[in-house]
């Protein structure tokens, strides 16, 4: 959680930085000069896009000067950010991601489970799904559910999306039917992890 406490520090003074930027764009009246102060300010704190990727160079973090292809992260499946090299190695999109799971009150359950050391080894991932129970309507309770790591947790009403591959079928449970179905989750633990994760900056 110290990992946490220290992104959000860097947004913080990333976000200082925004505004002293903001303020130098409204008080200059050069278009060339505010072009490039706009793009410095959007590449401090980039927004998160669909990742079509049009130009196979372009950083969302840099001007990419060395003219290399650029790498994707993702927040979920084809949403997040094209990067270079040298900013993926500065892990700038990792302290973007946590910015944008703030703003948007989302998680991954790939990133939140990563956050709980106890839950370190079995960090849902691409092909590697958690498997789930979940309480059916007549109140009994069933396998064949799983999370999948990029699938965003809504974190304002803590409800978790899960998926049954076998009969096609995905819904939302909330973090007390999770907890209750299925043991070996704390939801003290879990619950306190979101908040401290969501804490306002």
């Amino acid at each position: 959680m110290n990992n946490i406490v220290y992104q959000k520090d860097i947004i913080s003074n990333l976000l200082e930085q925004k505004a002293i930027l903001l303020k130098k764009y409204e008080d200059i009246n050069d278009t060339e000069n505010k072009n490039d102060i706009f793009k410095k300010m959007n590449q401090l704190l980039p927004s998160a896009k669909h990742l079509t990727m049009i130009h196979i160079k372009k950083c969302d973090f840099c001007d990419n000067s060395a003219d290399d292809n650029t790498l994707h992260s993702q927040i979920t499946i084809n949403y997040g950010f094209q990067i270079c090299e040298l900013c993926y190695d500065e892990n700038k999109h990792y302290t973007s991601i946590i910015y944008n799971y703030i703003t948007n009150k989302q998680l991954s359950w790939q990133f939140l489970w990563s956050c709980i050391p106890q839950y370190m080894d079995n960090v849902p991932r691409f092909g590697k799904h958690l498997k789930i129970k979940v309480r059916r309507s007549d109140g009994t309770i069933e396998d064949g559910w799983e999370s999948c790591g990029y699938s965003l947790i809504n974190c304002k009403n803590y409800i978790f999306p899960v998926v049954n591959n076998k009969d096609s079928l995905t819904k939302g449970i909330y973090m007390e039917e999770l907890c209750e179905c299925n043991p070996e989750y704390s939801y003290n633990l879990i619950k306190n992890t979101i908040d401290h994760i969501m804490e306002p900056l």
